[in-house]
């Protein structure tokens, strides 16, 4: 998606740290990160959380013509998400 259009939803997704109902069952989102979407390449959860570490959402600066995704991260299991389109979903029901 557009970084306009990943920034706009993930302003939105930040009222939702903390616990959610993610596809059908609880879990906890600690927080929500905004990237460029070729960060995603060979992600590595990990190395992630070894590179950023953060207790608030948070967004991975890049080339703004680039396409965006955003990721909830889960630190305490460790978990993640990268399904941008249920996230954008949440910001409307």
């Amino acid at each position: 998606m557009t970084y306009d259009y990943a920034k706009d939803i993930f302003d939105e997704l930040k009222n939702y740290e903390g616990k959610a109902t993610f596809e059908g069952s609880e879990t906890g989102i600690d927080y929500f990160v905004l990237l460029p979407k070729e960060e995603l390449d060979d992600f590595s959860l990990a190395g992630f959380l070894e590179q950023y570490t953060a207790n608030t959402s948070f967004e991975v600066e890049g080339n703004h013509s680039l396409a965006y995704t955003i990721i909830g991260i889960n630190a305490t299991l460790p978990d993640y998400t990268d399904d941008a389109d249920y996230l954008a979903k949440l910001t409307v029901w």
